[in-house]
């Protein structure tokens, strides 16, 4: 019976200490959880109150900026392109020594509405001067590669836009192109 009483003792023992450890096993779990929650919501409390704080500029940089996010937004159609030519071509002369070179260019211009088409047409003499000077001024054999004629199309472009927004800043020509130019 000794025996006995003493397997039963043991017996309540072993269960005091499995019960014990489940006890502490879920308290540890709880508390566990309690921290990630407490730790979680002062993240978004401090994230509402000073994200500079919290995260790095280049992070913050990452964010979208509502400026650039209108920006990416579809952009109304376009209407159809209207295109005028600029009559008659424009003829530059350029000295080299004792030879004389001309520089011979059509251009059309190219806008979205008719009204920009005739503002560039009512100002036709003050583009065709400004264009001459431009021209005059261009290195003869720059106007030779493909890149220096862009460079002077696109110089030409802006000479343009500048002229039509200083009459009616409303109009705009979108872009220029060479229909002909010939270089003897």
């Amino acid at each position: 019976m000794a025996d006995d009483k003493e397997t039963s003792d043991g017996e309540a023992a072993a269960t005091k200490q499995s019960g014990g450890i489940v006890k502490m096993a879920v308290m540890g779990v709880g508390l566990i959880g309690v921290m990630i929650g407490v730790q979680l919501g002062t993240l978004i409390i401090a994230k509402s109150m000073m994200p500079e704080m919290l995260f790095p500029d280049w992070m913050l940089a990452l964010q979208p900026v509502p400026q650039v996010v209108e920006e990416l937004q579809p952009k109304q159609p376009l209407g159809p392109a209207v295109y005028t030519r600029l009559n008659p071509s424009i003829v530059v002369s350029y000295q080299e020594g004792d030879t004389v070179r001309f520089l011979q260019v059509t251009l059309e211009a190219m806008a979205r509405d008719e009204e920009s088409i005739a503002a560039f047409e009512l100002h036709t003499p003050q583009i065709r001067n400004n264009l001459l000077a431009l021209l005059s001024d261009e290195d003869l054999e720059e106007l030779t590669t493909r890149e220096g004629k862009d460079r002077v199309r696109k110089k030409s472009l802006e000479e343009v836009q500048s002229i039509l927004a200083a009459e009616d800043p409303n109009v705009e020509i979108e872009d220029l192109y060479f229909t002909s130019f010939v270089l003897q």
